[in-house]
């Protein structure tokens, strides 16, 4: 089933906040913000900061992650993307096999 899989990518953007670089804490769509800077997965979402004033998105260059070496936060955030309900699935194991039905 992971196999089936192991293509599929997550693409991270680094939104930083320009006029305060130390902002910590949540902002639009739920990016959580440390020491102005937030690394969201949702192309949607940094397409929206790009959009706005006081905020410079860059696309991460680091190796693209296989989903089966995500993590659950990773896999949720990724799920949620890709509007698939994960149900009661808690596990990577069952977080997994819901994404691979999908």
């Amino acid at each position: 089933m992971v196999n089936k899989m192991a293509n599929t990518t997550l693409k991270t953007w680094i939104v930083k906040v320009e006029s305060n670089p130390n902002f910590c804490g949540e902002g639009a769509g739920g990016a959580q913000f440390a020491q102005g800077e937030a690394k969201i997965t949702s192309e949607r979402l940094a397409n929206w900061f790009k959009e706005h004033k006081g905020y410079k998105v860059t696309e991460e260059n680091a190796e693209p992650k296989t989903i089966d070496k995500m993590t659950v936060a990773e896999l949720k955030a990724y799920a949620k993307e890709k509007g698939i309900d994960l149900g009661e699935a808690k596990t990577k194991e069952e977080i997994l096999a819901k994404v691979a039905a999908e």
